[in-house]
């Protein structure tokens, strides 16, 4: 697998030219940029793009349960599911 830069990512709306930056919630670097922040489709975007780490940790806890328990996943995991797919969303 390939390297990326770690989570959690967040949203910054302060670009002078009106494009969303995905910025690491760390230091602040900016990861990527996505849309205008007018168009709802490309701020949809930029949203599912900040999740996408909690996406991943989510679906390898998901697996690790499955694996280990015959296809039975924990509540804790169930939690972090909900919660990156609310991230996912404009309004998270």
């Amino acid at each position: 697998m390939s390297e990326h830069t770690p989570g959690p990512w967040e949203i910054d709306d302060s670009n002078p030219e009106g494009w969303l930056d995905i910025v690491s919630a760390d230091d602040g670097k900016v990861i990527g940029d996505e849309g205008i922040l007018n168009n709802s489709f490309l701020t949809g975007n930029a949203y599912l793009i900040r999740a996408a780490p909690d996406m991943y940790e989510a679906l390898k806890d998901f697996l690790n349960d499955w694996n280990k328990t015959g296809g039975r996943v924990s509540g804790p995991t169930l939690d972090k599911i909900d919660a990156a797919i609310a991230k996912a969303g404009p309004h998270a």
